[in-house]
């Protein structure tokens, strides 16, 4: 208004200049807005580039790790077996080394080494060097020390020698990966062949098909420069070195203290997975380098849609405003007087049952079997659990699934059980201080579950993830003992686990089903029920058919809307203490988890989430916009997990705006008799001076300053001002002892001298005069 006030009475450049000033204020606001959304936008876009990075090269990691592991474990099998091999104990304790059963058991041990490496698609040879009688089989027959050293050392790496070999390989009792020069990857284990100190240890080779590895490794590298590595984590060296020169060479062992992680090295962003059994490392990394050219992209398209909108926002605003702020039209509206416009020390090995049946099995056909059988399982679990999660996945492919993991879902009912760690604080607390802890909380988790609920049920576990998935089959007849035990059943467990480990944990139990889709139902209602516990934040264990269902009780909803408003208009008056009370009472009457489904929990509580913020907006308390940065410093309210969180939060920080608006009130209050006291000492000689004019003067209304005058001291304001003139008019009888009550009655604001006699009698028991007299006495003596 004033901008245009003054182009009124200046030329046509002051009214243009006015003009120019107006829109620059206008576009100002959506300027910043604009510019501090691209950059929070383009920050954005940043890290969920890194984290899909990061995620991509992690995928890869575990996808090698996963087909390494498997050839590890089968090669320590291996080797397992041929210790356990009959011929191999008649050549490791038999002196008679030139007897014919001698030269026999070495071919029976050569021919059993070829059963192996043909039952193995993986091996491609396989070496057993007895040291302590230089002896040497591989599939093929005995061979003698230049043999092996002429066809699997010199061969293949010229520059190290046979007694190198070995003796790089005695300290790795437990299995190594060694890489050659032209490339063949081997796998060492060495093993003590009886207790007399003049013996050496004995090394068996298990030689890797080249192919098989590298055509692994090359289908998971992308076109774009990512590349591939196995790291000894002693020597930090590339393993695969012979394979890919690709300037990976090695990594630093103290940067890979964790069993996984994602880290920066020497230029690169990469990706590492530990193996189980052995000390190597799986790496994939991307150059940081290609990372920051596909960023430029982002950073480019997120420039280009940045222009785009700021201009087609700034050209909305100029259209909507152009009314408003047309300069002529300002001029002409105020001519004629109209209205402007306004503007987790010891890992749990999941396999050591299967360790322990190869140690106490005699047979490794047996040994070999068990093994398969169990990675064969552990694959077709899994994917039973993912064609559940699928809705595509047709009711077929879902059958041969459950049929393989042995899921007799036509004749018994099943029942899904899901279990999540929620808290695994505690849990590493523990394991510094007790150094035979597994490292992962979550694989105790499935051994004690496991053990539970196995000895009541036919039960099966599928790890999936970080979850556990348990699939439980009964007989009719023994659903009835089901429903009555499974809650103290799970109970024990997450109680042991609690107390014995600190893990904390949440458990969703389904219903019985029979059937494909009775399957399908049964994982549906797990995933349900485990969603509910999550939202509710107030269960550890539920179940789908204690669950309640959607409510749709239109009476008990009108009630919750009225309590609700009544809250609302609480917040807006500012009185905090009374809408936490109506918050807490409905948080306990409709957000009970015995009446809502999940469904009518979430939506009612976002819904409440959002009435609430929208009301912080219309406090009408002082200083308000202070109020507002308190409540923005809460603005995590909509990351809430669950209803108790909420809870926790809006209570603090309705305590914290109560404090607030108590303190801004009792400062006002302060001002509020600070500015009267000083108008009625300013004013007090005005006969006019009388709580209307102080009204006025305070641009407030005469009652409200009336009551809160009195509310604040006890007093009325007239009594006040009365009080004011008589100590003064007591103060000028001292110091003026010359003036007659007449004059120092009009000095103090009285138009009448006998209304100055009235009050001051009435205030100090005497006239004016007698009060003077006894002052003029007291002097005189």
């Amino acid at each position: 208004m004033k901008i245009f006030k003054t182009a009124l009475s200046g030329s046509e450049k002051s009214v243009f200049l006015n003009f120019i000033k107006s829109y620059l204020l206008i576009f100002l606001i959506p300027i910043i807005f604009f510019v501090s959304a691209f950059v929070i936008i383009t920050g954005q876009l940043m890290e969920r580039e890194t984290r899909q990075t990061e995620k991509v090269l992690t995928d890869k990691a575990y996808k090698v790790q996963l087909l390494m592991d498997e050839y590890l474990e089968r090669s320590l099998a291996i080797s397992l077996s041929i210790l356990k091999n009959d011929s191999m104990n008649y050549l490791l304790y038999s002196t008679d080394e030139n007897s014919g059963n001698y030269i026999t058991s070495g071919y029976r041990l050569s021919n059993h080494l070829n059963s192996i490496m043909i039952s193995n698609n993986f091996v491609d040879d396989i070496v057993v060097c007895l040291n302590d009688k230089d002896i040497n089989i591989n599939c093929s027959g005995m061979l003698n020390d230049e043999d092996v050293y002429e066809n699997y050392i010199k061969r293949e790496d010229p520059g190290l020698s046979y007694e190198d070999w070995v003796k790089e390989s005695e300290s790795f009792t437990g299995g190594k990966l060694k890489c050659l020069r032209n490339g063949t990857l081997y796998f060492m284990q060495t093993f003590p062949v009886t207790p007399r100190e003049d013996i050496s240890r004995s090394l068996t080779l298990i030689k890797f098909r080249t192919d098989i590895l590298k055509n692994a490794i090359e289908s998971s590298i992308d076109s774009y420069g990512m590349i591939a590595a196995i790291i000894d984590n002693t020597t930090g060296e590339n393993i695969l070195e012979q394979y890919w020169n690709n300037g990976l060479l090695s990594i630093d062992p103290a940067g890979l203290e964790k069993d996984n992680g994602t880290i920066v090295y020497n230029g690169y962003f990469l990706s590492y997975v530990k193996s189980r059994f052995i000390p190597v490392t799986y790496v994939f990394a991307l150059s940081q380098d290609i990372l920051a050219e596909h960023r430029q992209d982002i950073q480019v398209i997120a420039v280009i849609t940045f222009i785009i909108c700021a201009v087609l926002g700034c050209a909305l605003i100029y259209f909507l405003t152009l009314r408003n702020y047309n300069p002529i039209r300002q001029l002409f509206s105020l001519a004629k007087g109209e209205k402007t416009g306004t503007v987790v020390s010891k890992l749990f090995d999941p396999y050591s049952e299967i360790k322990s049946i190869l140690l106490d099995a005699a047979d490794q056909k047996i040994a070999y079997m068990n093994l398969h059988k169990e990675q064969a399982g552990l694959d077709q679990k899994r994917n039973l659990v993912a064609a559940l999660y699928d809705k595509k996945s047709t009711n077929e492919f879902i059958a041969y699934y459950a049929s393989k993991v042995g899921i007799n879902y036509e004749n018994q009912s099943c029942c899904f059980i899901k279990l999540k760690c929620t808290d695994i604080s505690s849990y590493f607390e523990k394991a510094e201080e007790n150094k035979e802890l597994a490292h992962y909380p979550i694989d105790l988790c499935e051994t004690i579950v496991t053990q539970i609920l196995s000895s009541h049920y036919n039960t099966t576990c599928i790890r999936y993830g970080q979850e556990l998935i348990f699939i439980v089959m009964l007989d009719i007849k023994k659903l009835e003992m089901f429903n009555k035990n499974i809650k103290e059943n799970l109970s024990q467990a997450q109680q042991f686990l609690r107390e014995n480990y600190g893990i904390d944990t949440i458990i969703a139990v389904s219903d019985f089903h029979q059937g494909v889709e009775g399957l399908r139902q049964a994982f549906k209602e797990m995933n349900k029920t485990m969603e509910y516990i999550e939202i509710t934040g107030n269960k550890v264990i539920a179940r789908y058919n204690r669950m309640p269902t959607l409510n749709s009780n239109n009476k008990f909803s009108t009630v919750m809307l009225k309590e609700e408003s009544m809250m609302l208009g609480y917040v807006k008056s500012g009185n905090f203490s009374k809408a936490k009370s109506y918050f807490n009472e409905i948080i306990k009457h409709y957000f009970n988890d015995n009446v809502n489904s999940t469904n009518v929990l979430k939506f009612r509580l976002y819904g409440l989430i959002n009435n609430i913020l929208g009301a912080m907006n219309y406090v009408s308390v002082p200083d308000a916009g202070k109020l507002i940065d308190k409540v923005n410093e809460h603005s995590d309210l909509m990351d809430c997990k669950n209803v108790v969180e909420f809870q926790a939060r809006l209570n603090t920080l309705f305590d914290e705006l109560e404090e607030f608006c108590r303190d801004r009130e009792e400062e006002a209050e302060s001002s509020f008799k600070n500015d009267i006291v000083e108008i009625v000492h300013q004013n007090y000689m005005n006969p006019d001076l009388n709580v209307s004019m102080i009204a006025d003067m305070m641009n407030k209304n005469l009652d409200y300053v009336s009551r809160t005058f009195k509310k604040l001291t006890g007093n009325g304001l007239l009594d006040y001002i009365h009080e004011v003139r008589i100590n003064k008019a007591k103060d000028y009888f001292k110091e003026n002892p010359e003036l007659t009550v007449q004059q120092v009655s009009t000095i103090v604001g009285y138009l009448s001298c006998e209304s100055f006699i009235r009050v001051f009698k009435r205030r100090e028991g005497v006239t004016p005069g007698r009060f003077k007299a006894i002052l003029e006495q007291t002097s005189g003596q």
